[in-house]
């Protein structure tokens, strides 16, 4: 009897999550079907025959160097010659070599603002930085995590990599796939 009641609970427990899935899915959908957009936005200078989809709040990601150290040492040699006031006075003859290293790179938010999808660009747009991709130039467009995109384009050599809250990542795959 136990063991048909635990069934039944986790039955109904996925039943539950099945249904809220589906609920989003439907929403989604009913999102992009009916989303036109608009041509007009007080934050957004939009080109002629443009509308805007979409935007959310969105950091902009960069690689930066990591922490560098010294590696190096000494050679040469050290002559005892006196004391004075306790203290030894030493006379040393050589030399130091040695080179830095470069820390690993490391993905750093640079900029924070949003990111606007229209029906020619995707932009974003922070406080210290704007990058617009075409759509006419998109290369690709990749989701490494749940919560970031990297878009490629022809004119660009580095590829723009966006964050953005996880709760929006389904609608914004789901506007650009």
């Amino acid at each position: 009897v136990k063991s048909t009641e635990a069934f039944n609970k986790t039955v109904g427990l996925q039943h539950l999550a099945w249904q809220n899935e589906l609920a989003e899915a439907k929403a989604s959908l009913d999102f992009l079907e009916n989303n036109h957009g608009t041509d007009t936005d007080p934050q957004l200078i939009l080109k002629p025959g443009e509308r805007l989809l979409a935007k959310y709040a969105a950091g902009l990601i960069e690689e930066r160097a990591g922490q560098s150290r010294y590696v190096g040492g000494h050679s040469g040699i050290s002559i005892p010659i006196g004391s004075i006031g306790g203290h030894s006075i030493r006379y040393s003859v050589g030399g130091s070599r040695g080179h830095i290293e470069r820390g690993a790179p490391v993905e750093t938010q640079i900029d924070q603002g949003f990111f606007a999808i229209t029906n020619q660009r995707l932009i974003f747009v922070g406080g210290k930085q704007t990058r617009e991709s075409e759509l006419k130039k998109l290369v690709s467009l990749n989701f490494p995590f749940s919560n970031r995109i990297v878009i490629s384009v022809s004119n660009r050599q580095k590829a723009t990599v966006l964050s953005f809250d996880s709760k929006n990542a389904k609608n914004i795959r789901l506007m650009l796939l």
